[in-house]
């Protein structure tokens, strides 16, 4: 009965770590989900935004006579000084990025510094990893010590944005969910685990024992053995039968021990067997053969 309690309780651990992966697997896709929803919105409101202040830009200029290097270098320099002045939050980055030289062209302030950003390390890894996305994808990038949430869109021809969530505060929260979770799986698996012990060692295991007691106390010569009833049907089955055997026995014994006390209170009988507690003995055994009880017993 113990090897099927551990059966059952490797096999439920399985489950459990099984259904664990799952749901760690579901709280990092939920959370990725709502990082990619957060940055195709920055990045939207951001092409909105510097599409309006370009047009703005470009019809200030429009009284201006100059080249057209010179109108895109100027172009360039302003978006960069825009993105440079947009306002995020600590934990999200807006990068204007050159599609050509792979040079930072803007970068929003309160977080790092343009220098910053490209001293990390694999800067050129991850620039070559962001080029590879397509519209509405998202990325997993690496940032010194911490991992971080990317996405890309083309602003122009030359010129792309990068929203970058470095998740100090979701990877907390995902973090946070992932303990609750564990916890609360952990803890049920070890209620459940004292459950089913406790359940089988109420049902099973103490029939069992009371069950090997009494037939002990039936081979040592205690004919007066009672089975009691047992809890679980099963085992009472077994008991049962253990019953009629026992009965059986004792109709024998007291019937060989009526033939030989017929015949002459001197004549005794005995059987010996392979095993001690299968012999038998008339009752008047140990009269005929002169023992005293002690030695009897």
């Amino acid at each position: 009965m113990k090897k099927l309690y551990w059966r059952i309780l490797i096999l439920f651990t399985v489950v459990t770590a099984c259904l664990l992966g799952v749901s760690i697997t579901g709280v990092i896709h939920i959370q990725w989900a709502q990082d990619r929803g957060y940055l195709e919105e920055i990045l939207t409101d951001t092409q909105k935004l510097l599409g309006a202040g370009e047009e703005c830009y470009g019809s200030s200029r429009e009284s201006t006579s100059q080249d057209e290097e010179g109108t895109q270098e100027d172009s360039r320099s302003f978006i960069g000084q825009m993105i440079r002045n947009i306002p995020t939050n600590q934990t999200t980055i807006l990068v204007g990025i050159d599609a050509k030289t792979h040079e930072i062209i803007g970068i929003t302030e309160n977080n790092m510094s343009a220098q910053e950003l490209m001293d990390k390390k694999g800067w050129g890894r991850i620039l070559e990893k962001l080029q590879k996305l397509e519209e509405g994808e998202m990325a997993a990038i690496h940032l010194s010590n911490y991992f971080a949430t990317a996405a890309m869109v083309r602003y122009s021809p030359d010129i792309f944005l990068v929203g970058i969530d470095t998740g100090a505060d979701s990877s907390v929260g995902v973090g946070t969910n992932i303990f609750r979770l564990s916890a609360s799986i952990l803890i049920s698996y070890v209620v459940i685990a004292v459950f089913i012990r406790l359940s089988m060692k109420k049902l099973f295991l103490t029939d069992i024992d009371k069950i090997q007691n009494q037939v002990l106390r039936l081979l040592e010569g205690n004919y007066d053995t009672e089975f009691e009833a047992c809890q679980s049907e099963e085992i009472e089955l077994m008991v049962s039968a253990i019953r009629d055997l026992k009965n059986g026995y004792v109709h024998k014994t007291e019937r060989m021990n009526k033939i030989f006390n017929s015949i002459g209170p001197n004549i005794g009988s005995f059987e010996l067997l392979d095993s001690l507690q299968a012999n038998f003995f008339s009752d008047n055994f140990a009269k005929v053969m002169g023992w005293k009880q002690e030695e009897v017993e």
